[in-house]
């Protein structure tokens, strides 16, 4: 230890002599003078065992009288400038008293003042406005966003028994950020006379399509003509991002070729516009076209869909499999429903009987399947519709139905041809034969004939004279006696 050392601890300890004999003697402007000076000398020299010699001299037997009387505030939480020696031992005293009482050892080794940021949320306000260009029963929202209170925490750090406890020293507000109130604009005007307003941008070629820098716009002029907005479909609560509002999507018609494509619909409430997107699609007239339906699509809720009557307009769920059992005693590797095997089996060997064999081309095909199905034909009719998809899509829904709409996912369902013939091969005369004894004899089996000739309008596909479902023959006899009066899915649907 070097001389100067020794002179430092030899100071600090006189003075703390000096110090107990004060407060021995109730003297206690000197106790607290000489304290005070041993406390400021032990920090300003950074002197690690003078600082020790000090705290520990401070836990003497009449320290509590000291306390008691001192001039300095009584409660040691509430410091002033902590860069000030006499505060920070003040801290330091404190530190030492609650250890005292608890009868804690104090690592003296680890002392020091932390600062530590932390925030106090503030909520933000909610509130409703009308909004007089857009959809009645319908609403977007300006979300809010929460404020905060950011506070500086000063803290002083210490080791009792090994484990990391403070005391908070001071707390102060250094910002403030204001919340942003959330608004939730109601529409007032119906849906007509906003697809009314949409319709009259796009006849007067208005700037109602957001383009892109590479945008052709005069292919987009050309093809707009004749087309419309016929449908909007909303979003519950749409959620406005920036100055743009997605709001839902729009069915844009070409009223010529009778096939729409859904696109984007915008809103810009600053200006109270609505806006259009997907332009190269509506160049293109391509993706997610579907043919125009009457009516809107009915989803099937039924759990044994066999008399389900599905078309273009009635739709089985993507997850309905019916059970089925396989065909391969009769020499089909197809399946079909169960409850229509046992008649099916029964028409198999009649017409065995009669010298008529058939086969089976196609029976179940679950809904996946029936997506390749309906693709193949989307792929083998693009050529005829120019490389043009959605024309090629609605030529394709004339022989194939888009997935969900088969009567083949009812399993109930077969496409029959004759021996050494192609499945629709109408010109080869074992499918003629084949088919001829089906028109005669089907329905004593349980089984009718779903797509008629002349009924292409009522079906929305080409006639299917290989294509025969099972109703069972109760059903099929009585559905026979009026077969040219109601397609197959009107009778059910009539009767269902």
């Amino acid at each position: 230890m070097r001389k100067n050392e020794k002179l430092i601890i030899i100071v600090v300890l006189l003075f703390q002599l000096v110090t107990v004999l004060g407060l021995i003697a109730y003297r206690y402007d000197i106790a607290i003078f000489f304290n005070r000076t041993s406390a400021n000398l032990a920090y300003e020299t950074k002197h690690e065992f003078a600082l020790k010699i000090w705290s520990f001299s401070v836990r003497n037997f009449v320290y509590r009288d000291y306390l008691k009387h001192r001039e300095i505030d009584s409660n040691l939480l509430e410091l002033g400038d902590t860069n000030d020696p006499k505060e920070t031992y003040k801290v330091a005293l404190n530190v030492y008293n609650y250890a005292k009482k608890k009868g804690i050892h104090l690592d003296l080794s680890y002392l020091g003042f932390v600062k530590t940021a932390y925030e106090e949320p503030i909520d933000f306000e909610r509130i409703i406005e009308e909004d007089d260009s857009f959809i009645e029963g319908f609403k977007y929202i300006d979300k809010g966003k929460k404020g905060k209170e950011i506070y500086e925490k000063e803290t002083l750090q210490y080791l009792l028994n090994k484990k990391l406890g403070e005391d908070v020293i001071e707390i102060k507000l250094i910002d403030t950020v204001d919340p942003k109130v959330e608004t939730i604009y109601e529409g007032s005007i119906s849906k007509e006379e906003a697809i009314s307003t949409i319709n009259t941008s796009i006849s007067a070629k208005e700037e109602i399509f957001i383009l892109e820098e590479d945008t052709d716009k005069n292919a987009l002029q050309a093809a707009i003509t004749n087309t419309k907005v016929t449908e909007l479909n909303l979003l519950e609560d749409a959620v406005l991002s920036e100055d743009l509002l997605n709001i839902g999507t729009a069915r844009f018609l070409y009223e010529t070729c009778s096939y729409y494509i859904e696109i984007d619909l915008f809103y810009y409430p600053t200006d109270q516009k609505y806006k259009l997107s997907n332009v190269e699609d509506i160049i293109n007239n391509k993706c997610n076209s579907v043919p125009i339906a009457a009516k809107p699509v009915e989803l099937a809720t039924c759990i044994d869909c066999y008399l389900f009557y599905i078309d273009k307009e009635h739709s089985l769920r993507a997850d309905y499999v019916p059970e089925v059992v396989s065909l391969a005693d009769l020499g089909s590797d197809h399946s079909l429903e169960k409850n229509a095997f046992p008649d099916f089996k029964e028409m198999h060997n009649a017409a065995n009987a009669d010298g008529v064999g058939f086969y089976i081309t196609s029976a179940y095909r679950s809904y996946e399947t029936q997506i390749n199905t309906f693709e193949s034909w989307v792929q083998s009719n693009l050529g005829a519709a120019g490389g043009n998809r959605a024309q090629a899509e609605y030529l394709a829904n004339q022989v194939s139905a888009r997935p969900g709409f088969s009567e083949h996912q009812l399993g109930t369902t077969l496409d029959i041809t004759g021996g050494g013939c192609s499945s629709f091969d109408r010109a080869c005369s074992s499918n003629t034969a084949v088919w001829n004894w089906l028109r005669l004899n089907a329905h004593n089996y349980g089984f009718v004939l779903s797509y008629p000739e002349g009924k292409d309008q009522e079906t929305g596909y080409v006639s299917e004279p290989w294509h025969y479902r099972w109703i069972g023959k109760d059903l099929a006899l009585q559905y026979k006696a009026q077969e040219g009066a109601l397609t197959l899915n009107k009778w059910l649907e009539d009767r269902f």
